[in-house]
């Protein structure tokens, strides 16, 4: 098992509606060694005020990642503040700050937003002709890179600040729903894991 011998967390076979055996074989164990978790929400905000995606975040991401007492969570949030965003055809109206309400139930240890000037050097006319979608896709991949980017300058600034390194990483969009816990981190494959390019899941 991914996360070393030991018995069964009892929270964890709840969790999973199954019987101590089952949960042993998906490989939760209570005597791995504790993980910090640094997760890391970067993009447009859209729904993220929205108490249904924000409480699930807080519910299934974080405290999922980081289910036993031992182990730590931190959220980053970096952010776009446009107010609105451009998917496929469509012009998609989206709050311009994270509300406080959303701010207090996840608990960001950092959160910035995107400088304007760079939100707007990848900003794009998603209705021109030609080679618009192929153009559109190259904007898309360079706006998730320069997130990653910040992001990613975030948790090392918190690591130098504690001096303690994360043991994981995970990257998620802001307005991602996520419907179930996600797996403790002691559970992930070692290559890591990811949805499409929703979510992504490394040991760091």
């Amino acid at each position: 098992a991914l996360c070393g011998r030991g018995t069964c967390d009892a929270r964890f076979e709840k969790a999973l509606g199954a019987p101590a055996p089952a949960c042993k074989d998906v490989g939760f164990r209570r005597r791995a060694p504790p993980v910090r978790v640094a997760v890391c929400l970067a993009g447009a905000i859209r729904s993220l005020n929205a108490p249904m995606v924000y409480e699930q975040l807080a519910r299934h991401l974080l405290h999922g990642v980081a289910a036993r007492p031992a182990d730590v969570a931190e959220l980053f949030l970096y952010l776009n503040n446009r107010t609105a965003s451009v998917h496929g055809h469509a012009r998609v109206d989206t709050p311009a700050r994270a509300s406080a309400e959303a701010l207090a139930a996840l608990a960001p240890v950092a959160v910035a937003y995107e400088p304007a000037a760079d939100a707007d050097q990848c900003a794009f006319d998603a209705t021109e002709s030609g080679d618009g979608y192929t153009r559109a896709a190259a904007q898309g991949l360079a706006n998730v890179l320069r997130q990653d980017a910040a992001c990613a300058d975030l948790i090392e600034a918190r690591e130098r600040e504690t001096r303690t390194p994360f043991t994981h990483v995970v990257r998620s969009r802001p307005d991602a729903l996520w419907y179930l816990p996600a797996a403790p981190a002691c559970a992930w494959p070692a290559r890591g894991w990811r949805f499409h390019d929703w979510a992504f899941l490394f040991s760091r």
